[in-house]
């Protein structure tokens, strides 16, 4: 990925996670959108046994959780300059955030 990326400043992701505990209505500001997603990401799990997920391949062969998570924040602090491509990106880069720091989200909006 790293070699990658001094060629290639784009980078696609897009997560696949079971539904919301919490719906944020249509109109809500965004204090309120940023409090239901961040109860929906820290109360669940990216994927689950339910979304046709072979776990038996992915231990054989698949990438340690931790390994990836210190690896790609790697990355990242070399490769600031990315542009980033979601579908509805907020989920996808909020699980991002939790799966590279390894906590649960900030609880505002303005973190560093």
């Amino acid at each position: 990925m790293d070699a990658a990326l001094h060629h290639h400043k784009v980078v696609s992701m897009d997560s696949e996670f079971p539904g919301f505990l919490r719906k944020t209505p249509r109109l809500s500001d965004e204090l309120s959108a940023f409090a239901d997603m961040k109860f929906n990401v820290d109360n669940m799990k990216l994927s689950n046994w339910e979304s046709g997920i072979d776990f038996e391949e992915l231990r054989i062969n698949g990438i340690d959780q931790l390994f990836f998570s210190n690896m790609f924040t790697h990355v990242l602090s070399r490769h600031r300059d990315l542009k980033w491509l979601t579908f509805h990106g907020l989920y996808d880069l909020a699980y991002m955030v939790k799966l590279v720091t390894k906590k649960p989200l900030p609880v505002s909006v303005g973190f560093h």
